[in-house]
């Protein structure tokens, strides 16, 4: 799921190939990460799975952290009855808004929103 994810926020021009990482958080000073913490998948008749997913946007330049978690935050929580990631009908749902978390040990700020992805089964 993550790797979808991923290449949809590529796809949409909200982060470049090497600046978006699943489950992994480099050490360079701007950087997107995708956590995938919870969900399941859907019992063999059931048509639709749920992941839980965090956004994480971390910046040396607090506005840049700012402006770039909102940007991702507004295409994917839009309103619209679905989005098509990998072929896939989605559906987000936002938990949270965004939120700043303070400073990680390289200085970045930290900005986080969390959400459920709701698709279908193929």
């Amino acid at each position: 799921m993550l790797d979808n994810f991923r290449q949809y926020l590529i796809d949409q021009g909200l982060a470049t190939a090497t600046e978006v990482h699943a489950n992994v958080c480099d050490g360079s000073d701007a950087c997107i990460v995708l956590w995938e913490y919870g969900g399941y998948k859907s019992p063999i008749g059931v048509t639709s799975s749920i992941s839980a997913v965090q956004i994480k946007v971390l910046d040396t330049d607090m506005s840049a952290a700012r402006t770039k978690i909102n940007a991702i935050y507004d295409n994917l929580v839009d309103g619209k009855a679905f989005k098509l990631i990998n072929n896939t009908k989605a559906n987000i749902f936002a938990n949270t808004p965004p939120f700043y978390s303070g400073q990680d040990e390289q200085t970045r700020y930290s900005y986080i929103f969390n959400v459920n992805i709701v698709t279908e089964r193929n």
